[in-house]
């Protein structure tokens, strides 16, 4: 039975089985920032027994950017006036306010487009706050301007925080689940953290190697995609992720995967030079000890798990989150947007090479007030713009064991949702379940969004074989008859496969599945064609439960 479904009857009489009562509380997530990003984007966390009130409602603890807010539309059209009054009520803070660089190039991008409304009402402009003058004051708090700023009119649609995002493996670093405090923390997750995270009974099961951690381990078989029959056209899937490293099962010319993409000569997602690349030597941000950073391989490991699952996928692999696994929202927000350009574009011009079939996301963040996350503003729109254009959305339901709305995953249509016949693709969430496919893994978070699950605990994929970190094995005996004897190195990934767990690796299954069936039913890509076979492919992988 699929988790979360009805209970069926199991007695001669037809009546069904109670289900076990509902527990009314939910363990909290850790709500951390990395030390590294605290450098990086001045972040923080909202702390609700300080922060002032947003009408009447205390709010939840989340990670966002210190001096960063984001204005729904496009500088030129929509965003202009909330940015005039945004900037009205900045100044009364003492505040100056201006647009990124980078936002005002994709304006000039946009201005001559036809689908300029569409992209007005997805987009999120970055707006960037300093102080005006030179006199000492404390740092900018961009939660003090937004207060104000709602004060003054502008609503939750069109004035949000810049939140961290996080991957979704959460198992793989020092101390995920330790974090004891407000300012406490252990290994990565050491800078600004909340909630208790001291962990429940078995969650940290997953965190050890050889259980459920990042763990070396051996594949004997071949690349699945050497063996897979011909399709008709390969069907694109898009994983923003960390990119992709060196593999033998990702050759550069191959045809099956792309790590360079780009719209108008505008990079899609992040540029890692080499020494800050998580799919190069995994140690960026410990350079002293030289662990291997949270995140380092993950966006090759999730590469492999779509190519066990659909070999004849091509994949777009967009590199969008550093190694320590923290990103800025409007980052994935810009990515996400030139991204479904390039493929409208590409329905428009009948080019299917540069269609997207599945967009598969494992990375998320806890909101501060979730009713207004689900209402619908900027980021929930352009997901939906994804689902109009027949991609088919896929997000990781995120590891922290928890019922409490993880976005963008709590956007998905809950399992049993009917599907609409001639509406757009159904958002789809995805939660993981343990090897023995009948259980839902003790971190997978839950919640009403949960649309299906798929097996995330102890899965093997890839990872590069240029991942190595400082801790060695455990015993090391110096002999020459024929080689040196020792335990397993833990951080050793020559052989290029690794054990993992999470639901950042779920996701992707579904992914791939959604990706086989999109390849086996064939046809065009234009929109309505794409819309129903990938309402067709959502029900299939539902109906076919975890595996």
């Amino acid at each position: 039975m699929e988790p979360g479904q009805p209970p069926t009857s199991d007695g001669q009489d037809g009546a069904a089985t109670p289900p076990p009562p509902r527990r009314t509380t939910s363990r909290k997530p850790v709500i951390g920032v990395p030390r590294s990003a605290l450098d990086r984007f001045e972040a923080r966390v909202l702390d609700p027994a300080t922060a002032h009130r947003i009408a009447n409602r205390t709010p939840q603890p989340t990670a966002y950017v210190g001096n960063q807010l984001l204005v729904a539309g496009v500088v030129g059209l929509g965003a202009d006036q909330r940015i005039e009054t945004l900037r009205q009520v900045a100044q009364q803070l003492g505040l100056d306010i201006r647009i990124s660089a980078q936002d005002l190039r994709v304006s000039a991008l946009l201005s001559g487009r036809g689908d300029g409304e569409l992209v007005d009402r997805v987009y999120a402009t970055r707006v960037i706050l300093s102080r005006i003058g030179k006199q000492p004051a404390p740092p900018v708090d961009a939660w003090d301007l937004l207060l104000a700023a709602r004060a003054e009119g502008l609503s939750s649609l069109e004035l949000t925080l810049d939140h961290v995002m996080s991957g979704c493996p959460g198992m793989g670093g020092v101390g995920y689940w330790d974090g004891v405090g407000y300012w406490d923390g252990v290994g990565y997750w050491d800078g600004v953290g909340y909630w208790d995270g001291v962990s429940a009974a078995g969650l940290s099961e997953y965190a050890r190697p050889g259980v459920g951690a990042r763990t070396p381990v051996v594949w004997q078989a071949p690349d699945p995609r050497s063996l897979a029959p011909k399709v008709e056209r390969a069907p694109v899937v898009a994983l923003l992720d960390t990119g992709i490293g060196t593999h033998p099962w990702f050759v550069p010319g191959d045809g099956g995967f792309e790590k360079d993409v780009f719209f108008h000569g505008i990079r899609i997602g992040a540029n890692f030079p080499p020494d800050q690349d998580p799919e190069n030597t995994g140690v960026v941000n410990d350079t002293l000890n030289g662990r291997l950073d949270p995140e380092a391989g993950h966006g090759t490991f999730i590469a492999g798990v779509v190519r066990q699952r659909c070999p004849q996928a091509h994949l777009l692999t967009i590199p969008i989150l550093p190694a320590d696994g923290a990103v800025e929202e409007h980052d994935v927000h810009l990515a996400l947007v030139l991204l479904l350009l390039r493929h409208l574009d590409a329905q428009r011009h009948g080019n299917p090479a540069e269609v997207v079939d599945v967009l598969s996301l494992s990375m998320g963040y806890y909101h501060e007030t979730p009713e207004d996350a689900l209402a619908d503003g900027p980021l929930k729109r352009l997901l939906h713009a994804y689902a109009a254009a027949g991609v088919t959305v896929v997000m990781a339901a995120g590891n922290h064991g928890t019922t409490e709305p993880f976005f963008p995953a709590a956007f998905g249509a809950p399992y049993g949702s009917p599907i609409d016949p001639d509406g757009p693709v159904p958002l789809t969430t995805v939660g993981a379940m343990n090897p023995d496919a009948s259980t839902v893994a003790l971190f997978s978070n839950s919640g009403p969004w949960v649309t299906t699950h798929r097996l995330g605990a102890a899965i093997v994929s890839t990872v590069p074989v240029t991942l190595r970190g400082s801790t060695e094995s455990s015993i090391w005996v110096e002999r020459h008859d024929p080689a040196c004897r020792a335990t397993v190195g833990p951080e050793t990934y020559p052989g290029g496969f690794a054990l993992w767990s999470g639901t950042s690796f779920a996701a992707p299954a579904a992914a791939g599945e959604l990706a086989a069936f999109i390849a086996a039913a064939g046809g065009g890509i234009d929109r309505p064609e794409a819309c129903e076979r990938g309402r067709k492919a959502v029900a299939h992988v539902i109906d076919a439960g975890p595996r």
